[in-house]
């Protein structure tokens, strides 16, 4: 038995299935934050750096490695 006003489950939301974030994680975040840190980014070229990069998100195991993003995000910029 939960007690009154205690959390009964937690929603993860991956990949746009119940919440769309805002830009941040769209071209004009990852061009703005680049942008903050010198890296000069098109825009225009976000949405296929995604596809591309999202392979390298399918490793096949079940052990959660926190590189796997960095990786990720590197291909994407």
């Amino acid at each position: 038995m939960t007690e009154r006003g205690s959390t009964r489950a937690v929603f993860f939301d991956v990949d746009f299935t119940l919440i769309y974030p805002g830009p941040r994680f769209q071209a004009t975040g990852y061009h703005g934050f680049c942008a903050r840190h010198g890296i000069d980014v098109d825009q225009s070229k976000f949405a296929r750096a995604v596809a591309d990069a999202a392979s390298g998100l399918d490793r096949g195991d079940d052990i959660y490695d926190p590189q796997i993003y960095v990786d990720y995000t590197r291909r994407i910029i």
